[in-house]
Parts: structure tokens; C-alpha cells; sequence
């Protein structure tokens, strides 16, 4: 019974998924065109690397939802973390590519703003109504897919959802710059006002850069199997002593992976009094499942009973004392 509701919960994430990636790569191929139309009119350099994310964006999203199925499939001994770094090799691809197209329109435009030749002149009414317009409609998209993808823990719709968070920002942020382009000339300071394209352009490509460069360390952390941040190393080992305080056992190692959207624990345990009961052992991988869930979603917990073959203990007399004091007879012991 609870296979099946686990595997009916997955299917509906799978589907909720893939219209959290329809709705973003629509709302980026929209406003992707609008803003190629709009370099095409204006060639304006602010709009030009907006409208190249946003392509980017929808090239990779067309190109995730065809390996979207493999994540959902379970492991075997052919790929003991099942699929989970796929999705994880989707998104340092995706930080790659918008960390080298920052890098270059930076310094391109760096170079036109201190090459000499002036910067390039737009209308900057004209580009300040357009950028409202577009910073109403990224506020209306990251709202909705904000809603959808509350229940959803994925790298991917969290790289989505990233990306559109920003682009709120920046629109915004564009709008206001190109709105102030009059100000600016009535208080002399023409530098700015003359160059306000390639200012913008250079700030967008700034604030854009860093999320990439954050999510590209963690994609290589995953990539190569090392332990997640400290924070959630420490959230999982106190929760985990914390509940196993009711039990006859002590942790004598952790072992934390992340790897795409799935987390592996494992945990070597130690018997306090020499014994192992199946069935306790099983009730605490329950109650740790049940604390981790809400907060890591897809997580798979082992414990692993340690077994010290220098301690000398008489497993069967300790195995018959712990029946005695009420394990009972459904417990299997080790």
C-alpha cells in the first residue's frame, strides 16, 4: 500500500514538474522574442543579454523535459544512484553557459564603455516603458510557477525559479535606470547618461553571474559525491541524535550524499549492549524518514549495524537477556 502511494506521489510530481517547465519555457520564449524584436529596433546591449538568457533558458528546458522520465526511474545495480545526476550534469551545463556569456558581454561592453568611441545611444523612454512591461509579465510568471513548485524539490526548478526571481529584479531595475536617463542630463552628469545602456547591461551581468557560479560549485560538489553544505550535514546528524536516544544504539559515522534532487544517508550504528533488533532498527530508519522528508523530500536511509570483532561478549546469553526484558518473541536480534 505504501508502494503505491509513493509511486502515485511521484507521478504527480512528475506531471506538476513538466507544467512548471511548460509555463516557464512559453512565458521565456515569449518574452525571449520580444526582446529580439526589441534589440532588433533599439540595439540596445541591456536587452540583448536579457533575450540571450532567456533563449538559453527554453533551449535547455525543451532539452531536460526529454530526460525528465529517467529521473523517476528507481536504482539497480546498473546505476546504484539511479539517475539523479543527470539532472544535476543539465544544470552545471546550464551555470556554464550563462557563467561564459556573462563574462564576455561584461568585458564587451566594459569595452565599448571606455573604448573612446562613445557608448551606444538608445531611446531611453522608449526602452524604460518596454522594460515595465516585460518586469510586469516575469512578476506574473514567477508568481504563478512560485505557487506551483512549493511541494517541489528539484535542482532544476530551483535553477528555474532562480532565474525568474532575478529577472524581476533586473527588469525592474532596468526600468528604473533607463527612467532616470532625463534626470541625469538635467543634473549634467551626461557620463552616465550617455552610457546608461552598457551601465545597465554591465550591473544586469553582474548580479546575474552569481547564482550560476553558486550553483555550479554545488553541481561539482554532486558530481563528485562530496558531502553537502555544513548546514544540512548538521540538521541531519541532530535530528538523527537526537532520536536515537530512545534506542540502545550510538552513531559512529555519517555518511551524507546529495546528488540531484535525491539524498542518500547512511548511518553505522553500534550496539550498546552487544545486541541488534531488527525490528527497533526498522522503527528508527522509520522515524528518521519521517523527520527528514518534509525538509530534503527524495531521501533514502540506511543504517548499518557496526559489528566490532574485538569485542569478546557472549551474543547468545545478551540475545536471551534482552527476550527477557520484554523485546519479545517478534523481534529478530543479531
Amino acid at each position: 500500500m505504501s508502494d503505491e502511494k509513493s509511486n502515485l506521489s511521484k507521478i504527480k510530481t512528475m506531471r506538476m514538474e513538466k507544467i512548471i517547465m511548460q509555463i516557464s519555457a512559453l512565458s521565456g520564449l515569449a518574452i525571449g522574442a520580444m526582446e529580439f524584436i526589441m534589440f532588433l529596433l533599439t540595439g540596445s546591449q541591456a536587452i540583448l543579454i536579457d533575450g540571450l538568457y532567456d533563449w538559453m533558458g527554453v533551449v535547455i528546458i525543451l532539452s531536460y523535459v526529454f530526460i525528465q522520465p529517467l529521473l523517476y526511474r528507481p536504482v539497480s545495480e546498473k546505476t546504484p544512484y539511479g539517475y539523479a545526476q543527470i539532472e544535476t550534469v543539465f544544470v552545471l551545463v546550464k551555470c556554464s553557459i550563462l557563467i561564459c556569456m556573462t563574462v564576455y558581454i561584461i568585458f564587451d561592453n566594459l569595452k565599448i564603455l571606455f573604448g573612446g568611441a562613445g557608448g551606444n545611444q538608445v531611446d531611453s523612454g522608449f526602452i524604460a516603458r518596454f522594460e515595465l512591461a516585460v518586469f510586469l509579465i516575469c512578476l506574473v510568471a514567477w508568481l504563478v510557477l512560485r505557487y506551483f513548485s512549493k511541494k517541489i524539490d528539484a535542482p532544476m526548478i530551483s535553477a528555474e525559479m532562480m532565474e525568474w526571481r532575478l529577472d524581476v529584479y533586473l527588469t525592474f531595475g532596468s526600468f528604473v535606470g533607463f527612467s532616470i536617463v532625463p534626470l541625469l542630463q538635467r543634473l549634467g552628469i551626461f557620463f552616465i547618461a550617455d552610457n546608461i545602456d552598457q551601465i545597465i547591461a554591465v550591473i544586469i551581468a553582474l548580479f546575474m553571474v552569481i547564482s550560476p557560479i553558486r550553483m555550479f560549485i554545488r553541481a561539482i560538489r554532486e558530481i563528485i559525491l562530496l558531502a553537502p553544505d555544513t548546514g544540512m550535514v548538521e540538521e541531519i546528524r541532530n535530528i538523527a541524535s537526537g532520536l536515537i536516544r530512545n534506542y540502545p544504539y550510538e552513531i559512529t559515522f555519517f555518511d551524507i550524499v546529495e546528488t540531484g534532487r535525491k539524498v542518500w544517508v547512511s548511518l553505522y550504528i553500534r550496539s550498546i549492549n552487544g545486541v541488534f533488533y531488527i525490528e527497533e532498527i526498522r522503527r528508527l530508519q522509520r522515524e528518521l524518514r519521517n523527520a527528514l522528508e518534509p525538509e530534503y523530500g527524495d531521501i533514502d536511509i540506511d543504517l548499518i549495524p557496526e559489528i566490532d570483532p574485538d569485542v569478546k561478549a557472549d551474543v547468545g546469553s545478551a540475545a536471551e537477556s534482552g527476550a527477557g526484558q520484554g523485546s519479545g518473541p517478534a523481534e529478530s536480534v543479531i
